[in-house]
């Protein structure tokens, strides 16, 4: 009986499955603190904290609060240069 790892397909089945985890692992936002309700806000307080609500629709109708000073200046390291607003829909 052969194996599951010497089936012809068995790496490219393996290698799909470990970037489409690795896709949701990577879209999740962990916030600062918060729950996203209006009396217990998302706490923002990373320049990546605020563009993921701008790249999650699911999180334009939560509630957040700004926790500390974020410069998005795009001349510093690793800085970004956005042509349109950073959390707004299309």
């Amino acid at each position: 009986m052969a194996s599951f790892r010497s089936h012809p397909g068995a790496n490219a089945i393996s290698l799909i499955t470990i970037v489409l985890g690795l896709g949701m692992v990577a879209g999740a936002v962990e916030f600062a603190g918060g729950t996203g309700e209006p009396n217990d806000p998302y706490q923002i307080a990373t320049a990546e904290q605020l563009i993921a609500i701008g790249s999650d629709p699911n999180l334009l109708d939560r509630h957040f609060v700004l926790v500390a000073n974020l410069d998005l200046d795009p001349n510093q390291p690793g800085g970004q240069v956005f042509d349109r607003a950073v959390i707004a829909p299309e």
